[in-house]
């Protein structure tokens, strides 16, 4: 009787311990961190974000950008209803008024 039930564990032994091979298990996945273009802020807005840096471009409804530290700073502001990934073209070049 006591051999049948070690024979029977060791059946089970494989299912216990996954069927893969020895090296073709594979690692869980990283999620992806990035903002895809052209999103839209919806409500309600955020009162807390993270401080991680992933600029994206904030647009008001009058068509002013802005350079943001990341999407959730920029759907905090009120005056932001879309965004895209990466810093605003704009924000490269000097402002006309700043002293060089």
């Amino acid at each position: 009787m006591q051999s049948r039930a070690i024979r029977f564990g060791f059946l089970l032994l494989p299912l216990i311990l996954g069927c893969s091979e020895p090296g073709t298990a594979q690692e869980p996945q990283q999620p992806k961190l990035t903002v895809p273009n052209a999103r839209y802020c919806s409500g309600p807005r955020p009162e807390m974000c993270m401080e991680l840096y992933q600029p994206v471009c904030g647009f008001t409804q009058d068509g002013k950008s802005r350079t943001y530290s990341n999407a959730c700073h920029a759907c905090a502001k009120a005056e932001v209803v879309r965004y895209e990934s990466g810093s605003c073209k704009e924000d490269a070049a000097p402002k006309p008024d700043a002293p060089h």
